[in-house]
């Protein structure tokens, strides 16, 4: 009979082809934990491909998910010992993520290998250790479960007191819950234990409880389970007509599931309690059919308690033939499994071995990477230490470079603003030692001379104040309110020589009242620059200073009516690479250095500089400040 898939399954089958990476991995597990109870094969094959992708992306997290889903199928095919070993190492893969719900799956699933490999001190612990998980967890569900899986270790060492306390305990706290499918399992178990302890009617109870619930959650595969469970019960009590309608009910059920192993069970019951009525002909004919069956799929564990079956009701009907070959089976059978079980738990002991002295090891490494971390923490101790030494020379390697930047530029601004006041005072004496000076003249003369030095020493004053200040702080800018038509005749007084000496004339257009905030002593040094720079090249013409107020910034003008400049020498203007000066209209030299200042000091004011010009007709020099300092 073909199952009919759930709609979400169909499509995880249907996307599988599809995909790829992170997305297949999570098919693939999706698909696993479907099948891991009802079809380990279809499981493993999942989980294995799943597997396989997981390390080749080095997922190690996937990689212990799918270890786990190979332990749980592995356990479901009776092969405990592999399935203890996925168990352990997906554990172990776990703890390193910290990943407490996982770990506790894990020693909930390790410890029921242990239990059936009759290690049931380990398994105990184990139980024990995912007990205290869930309830550090707070985890209701996780913490039923660790009781049910303790009830059950108890019940197969034979101590149905104490499977019952927590087997009862795992029930309490289910029923916090809302698991109704749970419930019904940890009834159903404690209704196994009753019958262990041969108390027919207590467990009849609880697993009418336990088929009311599955009624409640209309499974067929629980209702039919729990009506051979109450078939159980009422052949412990002698009702064995009402036993057979029970059993016979659950085979109902399970043929149209066409679930092989429930049948075969099935079957074996019915033979059972057709032996008792003395119906031992029918009784060998459901034997016969549970054990054709468990060969046909391999139900090994079946066999042995169906052959002792087959002798017993033989040797009543008098058939002592049949009696002797069945029980001829049931003792080969019996030393069969005694054999394989003796090779298990060989292997489980070697396999604990082997743990034991991994453990050791890792013990021992663990203790060597504490001694060897200590070391590191020293080492690492030093290097911070020759880390900070190293920061702080370099620190000061910047500073000091730093510092010598500011005094190259103070050199710079000195000798190129005082190459010009100091030239004109030098020709001035050499025109008075030599008597060109009218001496009706001498008086202006010195006026003048007088003007220009105190201009000059001003400015001296104004470049070692602003090398102070960069020197120190970093941000140099001193930002205060500035009238620019104040400072422009400030300076005029200062050029006055300097303009004479060329026959120009400096206008001042600024507004009166105009006043922005900047640097006034980086404003000085460029306003006095671009007037020096504009008298070099503007002979018997004008200068002119004035300003345009934007929304977002000032723009500063001073234009004259010189010799003017081509597109190339515009281009060279602000490049320190590239900086050629220029001989004036008197033949004076430069360094190409004072434009290159005010570019820098224009930047520190958030703007640009730019020239305009043309030859013959002049040149226009802008500059831009910022209203945002």
């Amino acid at each position: 009979m073909q199952k009919i898939l759930p709609p979400e399954i169909s499509d995880l089958q249907s996307r599988l082809d599809t995909s790829e990476g992170a997305e297949r991995m999570e098919i693939l597990h999706s698909l696993a934990v479907h099948y891991a109870e009802t079809n380990p094969q279809t499981s493993e094959k999942y989980s294995g491909e799943g597997l396989e992708l997981a390390r080749k992306l080095n997922e190690d997290l996937w990689t212990a998910k799918f270890l786990l889903l190979h332990g749980r199928t592995r356990y479901n095919s009776n092969d405990i010992v592999n399935a203890l070993e996925y168990l352990t190492i997906a554990s172990s893969i776990f703890e390193k993520f910290d990943d407490e719900l996982n770990i506790a799956d894990c020693l909930l699933r390790i410890g029921r290998c242990q239990d059936l490999l009759g290690d049931s001190s380990r398994g105990l612990e184990n139980h024990f250790k995912a007990l205290k998980i869930s309830q550090s967890l707070r985890d209701k569900k996780l913490e039923s479960r660790a009781y049910m899986e303790m009830g059950l270790s108890c019940w197969a060492n034979k101590d149905s007191a104490l499977a019952l306390e927590h087997l009862n305990k795992a029930y309490e706290l289910q029923a916090e819950g809302n698991s109704k499918g749970d419930l019904a399992a940890i009834t159903g178990n404690i209704g196994n234990v009753y019958i262990g302890m041969q108390d027919y009617k207590t467990a009849y109870k609880y697993f009418q409880k336990c088929l009311d619930i599955f009624k409640e959650l209309n499974s067929e595969e629980g209702i039919g389970k729990t009506y051979i469970s109450i078939g159980i019960t009422l052949w412990g009590i002698d009702k064995l007509d009402d036993a057979l309608e029970y059993v016979n009910k659950c085979l109902t059920i399970f043929e149209r599931l066409d679930n092989k192993e429930v049948i075969a069970e099935s079957y074996s019951v019915l033979g059972s309690i057709y032996t008792d009525k003395g119906e031992f002909e029918t009784a060998q004919i459901y034997f016969d059919k549970a054990l054709d069956i468990s060969k046909e799929y391999n139900l090994q564990y079946k066999l042995e308690n169906l052959y002792e079956s087959k002798y017993q009701c033989a040797e009543k009907m008098g058939d002592y033939k049949t009696a002797f070959n069945f029980s001829k089976k049931h003792h080969e059978a019996v030393s069969r499994r005694l054999k394989e079980a003796a090779e298990v738990k060989t292997n489980y002991l070697n396999a604990m071995h082997d743990m034991d002295l991994l453990r050791n090891e890792s013990e021992n490494l663990s203790e060597k990477n504490t001694a060897l971390s200590e070391l590191n923490q020293q080492l690492n101790s030093k290097n911070n230490t020759l880390s900070d030494t190293l920061n702080t020379l370099h620190s000061q390697n910047a500073e000091i470079e730093r510092i010598n930047k500011i005094n190259s530029k103070i050199l710079s601004i000195l000798a190129h603003d005082l190459k010009n006041p100091l030239g004109i005072i030098q020709q001035v004496t050499e025109m008075y030692s030599s008597n060109t000076i009218d001496e009706s003249m001498v008086g202006e003369v010195l006026q003048d001379l007088h003007k220009n030095s105190k201009a000059a020493l001003e400015m001296l004053t104004d470049v070692l104040q602003w090398g102070t200040a960069q020197v120190g702080k970093k941000n140099a800018a001193d930002f205060s309110e500035i009238n620019l038509r104040d400072l422009v005749n400030a300076k005029q007084d200062g050029f006055s020589l300097l303009l004479k000496s060329k026959n120009n004339t400096l206008i001042n257009s600024c507004d009166e009242n105009f006043v922005f905030k900047g640097d006034i002593n980086m404003i000085r040094v460029i306003i006095r620059n671009l007037i020096t720079n504009a008298n070099k090249f503007t002979s018997g013409g004008t200068i002119t200073v004035g300003h345009f107020d934007k929304p977002d910034e000032i723009e500063i003008t001073v234009s004259d009516t010189g010799i003017g400049m081509n597109s190339s020498q515009i281009e060279r203007l602000f490049k320190w690479e590239t900086r050629q000066s220029s001989d004036g209209t008197s033949g004076e030299k430069g360094t190409g250095i004072g434009l290159l200042l005010c570019q820098e000091f224009v930047q520190a004011h958030k703007g640009k500089i730019w020239a305009e010009s043309a030859p013959g007709k002049g040149t226009s020099f802008h500059f831009t400040v910022s209203k945002s300092l």
